[in-house]
């Protein structure tokens, strides 16, 4: 089983809009993900959307630049965002 998780905003290390830089790996994934704030903001939450937009997962990053994300999520497309509120 895989996961193929989408970035949103970006291609995968750099979302213009909000001028954040970061990383996400492995894509696609498995059972987990890490992702890296590579320009030292740290966002409050990271969301997990399915492909109807509907959020599957939330996961408070408690002030860390280093996130590790273990989930158990069905085989398919999501949709990743970052958020500071």
């Amino acid at each position: 089983m895989k996961i193929i998780l989408f970035i949103l905003f970006s291609l995968g290390v750099f979302a213009p809009q909000s001028g954040r830089a970061w990383i996400m790996y492995p894509n696609p994934a498995k059972d987990h993900v890490t992702i890296e704030m590579t320009d030292g903001v740290m966002p409050k939450y990271v969301k997990f959307y399915d492909i109807n937009g509907k959020v599957v997962l939330r996961v408070a990053t408690e002030g860390r630049l280093i996130i590790r994300i273990n989930f158990h999520l069905m085989s398919g497309r999501y949709i990743v965002n970052l958020e500071d509120n």
